[in-house]
């Protein structure tokens, strides 16, 4: 049997190892048990916290430098040293400002925060704000530890968290 058979299988079946989401939300919110967000506006979707099995903080993958950008840059060499300067010289300058597009891209990339579920699924936010970052993964760890309750609101477009939680578990506390 195959790879790729027995990966058609396992699809088939339901096995596939891992399935991930890239997630387009401007903000996700915490109540309880439960991860509320909606995709792009158009549905929405709930996750309990009960199900998840990791949360993994991490720079977004780089977009890799597609190889026709070498032969670009051979088009325009090999145009240059048959004497077509003009064609030689625009080949690599297109080349030049591809990679340079890349390059701004992955710049912007920002990082990722993962949500692994325990049946292999993960889902994927990226956040352009590495320290806003950190304290959405610290609130996640909290709510995972029941220090949080209530609902809690991330919006990941403005960097801000807003919490309906007073004191300690909604108590008030007397100092």
């Amino acid at each position: 049997m195959t790879n790729s058979t027995l990966s058609q299988l396992l699809e088939n079946l339901g096995g596939e190892k891992n399935k991930g989401s890239n997630v387009n939300t401007s903000e996700f919110k915490i109540n309880n048990n439960v991860i509320y967000y909606s995709w792009d506006n158009k549905r929405e979707t709930a996750l309990q916290i009960a199900n998840i099995s990791q949360i993994d903080v991490g720079p977004a993958p780089k977009e890799k430098i597609s190889s026709g950008i070498l032969f670009v840059f051979m088009i325009g060499i090999i145009g240059m040293a048959m004497h077509l300067f003009l064609f030689g010289l625009i080949m690599i300058a297109l080349g030049g400002v591809i990679i340079y597009m890349y390059a701004q891209r992955n710049q912007q990339a920002g990082d990722n925060l993962i949500i692994h579920l325990n049946n292999g699924n993960y889902f994927l936010f990226n956040f352009k704000d590495k320290v806003f970052l950190t304290r959405v993964f610290n609130v996640l760890i909290d709510c995972i530890n029941d220090k949080i309750s209530g609902e809690t609101i991330i919006n990941i477009s403005n960097s801000t968290i807003q919490s309906s939680t007073i004191g300690n578990h909604n108590q008030v506390v007397n100092s």
